[in-house]
């Protein structure tokens, strides 16, 4: 305050001779002896002040530039206009902060506050600005104050000045208090009453006084009609794009922002929420470089650290993502992202226990969050299946709350943002295939066929499509589908597999008319010779062969020997066929079960009962097996035995 003090003393004498009754209205040390060159300073004046107070950046630099060409205008006034434009310039459209003054903003775009604030560099007088003319002073004085949040009138009687009303008011951008903030909109509304006088000026503090005050809609509309009337005024854009974050309208946010990547690509009072623009948009790549740049001048932003996290662990870079949650868990432990984040991290790094008992905690805190229900599923399954009842319910509870949730509000407005809607969406898909793989997985054809039927194939596993859609008895669509997937992968052992078993289902079950006229083998030349009628077991059977004439596994060489046998229509070369299956895999189950049924046709129950009790040995997973060979020990030992073994 004293250097204040010691600047108006300097400009006192400039002021007094304001006070003495003169009666010159121009604002000029020049002699009036030549009233024609008088004439031409007071228009270029008024012209460079009328820029002035118009205050865009565009109408500073036209002042500025005409201050630069003029030669009517005498050196000391040039210089005294030329620190007013710095000064307006510096308060309404500051530079990018510098790394150290990057730490007071922050909190730039929470709720009720802004990009503008205390944080920024306070104006101070060029030196060589030695003395004004008389109203000048006031003007240069009232910036001075006003970049330090402090409201100066112009002294009593001093000569009236369309910048000296005006001024004063600018205060209001680094300043949050409400009482210069009251004192700022009082100046704005007085001006905005004078005649002639075109000013963003009260316009700008009108919004940043309703940001003040927590009005964010009021001040909505205010930033809007000043960006209407002036496209060029960049801070009404980023305040547009900052309340539209805290009105949760993203798309809109970035609309705003995204003009002016290149203007303030060094401004964290840009950069912070034009990266949340982005990630809140699903943008996360783009979000990401922009996050990096932002936290560089901004270190200590948490809510952009979490973000970052969430991008990294998007893209399964879980080693950068685990200091940036852990940080921001130590002071924000109940916060949902964080929750989510940290469970998903503890699932990816096989510590299943510690996903358990974060997404607990996280259903805690979120209990009817559909997203949270199903990451909760999703552990549980992972985990041993006296889990999976409860995955399953709550699958179907997340399911049924997102069928029946709206998408947007009594105005007609999105509820949820890109990024949301995208990782409901996934969620969503998520619940519907793990409620398909637990079906799968009870073998369960048909609830497994009627939720393939809903859900998105893609990114499925094809053996489970393709398993599914053939145990569900849909021969056609199998074979289409295992046909296709053959078709991309001819190598692929598990497509061959599926493609012949879907093909040796079609022509046990109804033949393969029954898969309609489009049966093909994608140009392979493989059903060429089959025909379409239950006599293309032979040919199917010379397929078997072919494929082992090649290099194939030995689990792959097992089916096909069974395959063989299964065709064979001579019960003893179907266990030669069988035996070899064997060689090849003793463990398959269904050349074991195979080779029981055949003794059984032989009425060899001896051996028949032995392949039973091999078979029960090694494991039976398939249910459709467990059950023939159930049936077929009770027809060999009756339902009382069988039962007892």
């Amino acid at each position: 305050m004293n250097i204040v003090f010691a600047r108006i003393r300097i400009f006192l004498p400039l002021v007094l001779a304001l006070l003495a009754p003169i009666s010159l209205s121009a604002q000029s040390a020049l002699s009036m002896s030549d009233p024609s060159i008088l004439s031409k300073v007071v228009n270029s004046k008024t012209e460079v002040e009328r820029c002035i107070i118009l205050a865009t950046p565009q109408s500073l630099a036209q002042a500025q530039e005409g201050l630069a060409h003029t030669k009517v205008i005498d050196e000391a006034d040039k210089k005294a206009l030329l620190e007013i434009i710095r000064g307006v310039g510096s308060i309404l459209y500051p530079p990018a902060a510098s790394p150290r003054a990057a730490t007071g903003v922050q909190n730039a775009v929470r709720n009720g506050s802004d990009s503008q604030g205390a944080a920024s560099a306070s104006f101070s007088i060029d030196p060589t600005v030695e003395s004004a003319h008389n109203g000048y002073s006031i003007s240069l004085t009232q910036l001075v104050e006003a970049s330090q949040g402090k409201i100066f009138a112009a002294p009593k009687g001093s000569q009236p000045s369309f910048l000296n009303e005006i001024l004063p008011a600018l205060a209001i951008f680094r300043s949050d208090d409400q009482e210069i903030a009251r004192g700022a909109l009082g100046y704005a509304e007085r001006f905005s009453a004078l005649a002639d006088q075109q000013s963003v000026m009260p316009g700008l503090v009108q919004a940043r006084y309703e940001r003040l005050t927590g009005q964010p809609a009021f001040a909505y509309h205010s930033y809007q009609k000043l960006l209407d009337a002036y496209p060029d005024l960049w801070p009404a854009r980023l305040e547009l794009g900052i309340i539209s974050l805290e009105l949760s309208r993203p798309i809109n946010a970035l609309s705003f922002l995204e003009p002016l990547a290149d203007l303030r690509a060094e401004d964290p009072a840009f950069l912070k929420p034009y990266s949340m623009a982005l990630y809140r948009n699903g943008k996360l790549a783009e979000a990401e470089a922009f996050m990096n740049k932002a936290l560089g001048l901004l270190p200590g932003s948490e809510d952009l650290n979490l973000m970052l996290a969430h991008i990294f662990m998007d893209r399964n870079n879980y080693q950068a993502a685990q200091p940036l949650i852990d940080g921001y868990g130590k002071k924000h432990p109940s916060d949902r992202l964080y929750l989510y984040l940290k469970t998903l991290l503890s699932k990816a790094q096989g510590r299943n226990d510690d996903a358990i008992k974060w997404a607990r905690k996280a259903l805690q805190a979120c209990p009817d969050d559909p997203e949270i229900m199903i990451l909760m599923a999703g552990v549980l399954f992972q985990g041993p299946e006296s889990g999976h009842k409860e995955a399953t319910s709550l699958c179907e509870s997340a399911l049924s709350f997102l069928a029946g949730a709206p998408a947007t509000d009594e105005t007609g407005l999105p509820l949820y943002n890109p990024l949301q809607i995208a990782m409901r969406q996934e969620a969503k898909n998520l619940a519907e295939r793990y409620l398909l793989l637990s079906a799968y997985n009870r073998q369960d054809w048909y609830a497994a066929v009627d939720l393939l039927d809903k859900s998105a194939w893609a990114g499925l596993d094809k053996e489970v499509v393709a398993t599914i859609l053939r145990k569900s008895g849909r021969y056609a669509e199998a074979l289409s589908f295992s046909r296709d997937w053959y078709s991309e992968n001819p190598a692929s052992e598990p497509a061959i597999e599926a493609y012949l078993r879907s093909l040796a289902a079609s022509v046990s079950g109804t033949g393969l008319a029954a898969a309609g006229n489009t049966v093909s083998d994608g140009g392979f030349g493989i059903l060429a010779p089959l025909g379409s009628t239950l006599n293309a077991q032979p040919m199917l059977l010379g397929l078997a062969i072919q494929l082992l004439s090649g290099s194939t596994s030995k689990e792959m060489r097992s089916y096909l020997y069974y395959l063989q046998g299964s065709l064979d229509a001579d019960g003893d070369s179907a266990i030669d066929f069988y035996r070899k299956a064997l060689i090849e895999r003793a463990d398959n189950i269904e050349a074991i079960a195979a080779l029981a049924k055949a003794y059984a046709d032989k009425n060899d129950k001896t051996k028949a009962l032995f392949y039973i009790k091999q078979a029960r040995m090694i494991g039976i997973a398939d249910q459709q097996i467990e059950a023939q060979l159930a049936a077929l020990e009770a027809k060999l030992v009756g339902p009382e035995v069988a039962v007892v073994r």
